[in-house]
């Protein structure tokens, strides 16, 4: 069992020959509220948030997650527009052995920075967020941004960026993998149930993107991962056009993701084991 299409193609090239059933990730929907939660009030400046347009990611800091694309397609769209704009940054390197970490990624930004060679007075803030935090200060983090940007080059589904659209949150993300599954949602404008579009849903600013071949992704197990294998590059010049059209965006209701609940989706799972259970079966009773 796995997430998305994206994976089921990926198991079936790789030689998987046992049977692969999609099944969606699953969610406490009803849960998805943030009226008990505070938002998030700057250490150094109590007032540094307020009036600012706040985007956010939440994801380790690794080629796969695309920080470097999202810092370029930030600095560019917003440079000389710091007063407007904040980008919150959850982040970590490692798991293990995080002291200094601040110091490593803020000596990271300013790499990005002078090699964009843009007027050092001009680049807008960007606000980092390194320590582990509780369930409770993720939902601080949602509360407070305004729009998850998700540069990543490849995601079975990409917990952050489903909890900030089901959140109510603008989402600016490549429907490639798993934000595709979420981010998007299946119409019949014909009435006929045999023509079937996609279409993304309220609050998702689609980021396009190219296959190209993967080049020194850091991994455990490197071997898993060579330029045989192509990833979902995000464009930089077009997350810079979605970001400033969310900006300026009104945003709308949250969307209806109750098809994720863990009501809709349980039975699901629980079908395909029983069919898993019942070919079992038949096997055993054949031999």
């Amino acid at each position: 069992m796995t997430f998305c299409d994206a994976s089921v193609k990926a198991f079936k090239d790789s030689g998987v020959t046992v049977p692969i059933h999609k099944v969606p990730h699953t969610f406490d929907i009803p849960s998805y509220s943030l009226d008990d939660v505070e938002e998030i009030v700057s250490p150094s400046d109590p007032n540094f948030l307020k009036d600012r347009f706040v985007f956010y990611n939440i994801s380790q800091f690794s080629q796969k997650k695309g920080i470097d694309s999202l810092l370029r397609a930030y600095f560019g769209a917003f440079h000389g527009k710091q007063d407007e704009v904040v980008l919150l940054l959850k982040t970590y390197v490692n798991m293990q052995g995080r002291s200094q970490e601040q110091q490593k990624l803020k000596a990271y930004i300013d790499n990005v920075k002078q090699g964009m060679r843009l007027p050092a007075d001009g680049f807008p803030p960007v606000m980092l967020v390194t320590k582990t935090l509780t369930d409770h200060q993720i939902r601080k983090i949602h509360k407070t941004g305004d729009a998850y940007v998700c540069s990543s080059r490849g995601e079975g589904w990409c917990i952050p960026a489903f909890d900030a659209l089901t959140h109510g949150n603008k989402l600016i993300t490549t429907l490639w993998g798993g934000m595709g599954e979420f981010a998007q949602t299946a119409e019949y404008p014909d009435g006929h149930s045999t023509y079937k579009v996609e279409r993304t849903r309220d609050n998702v600013y689609p980021i396009a993107f190219s296959m190209e071949p993967l080049v020194s992704q850091q991994h455990a197990d490197p071997e898993l991962y060579t330029s045989f294998d192509m990833i979902a590059e995000p464009s930089v010049s077009s997350m810079m056009v979605q970001m400033k059209i969310a900006k300026e965006a009104q945003t709308l209701e949250a969307p209806n993701m109750t098809e994720f609940d863990h009501s809709v989706v349980g039975p699901k799972m629980l079908a395909v084991i029983e069919e898993i259970a019942a070919s079992k079966t038949k096997e055993t009773s054949n031999v």
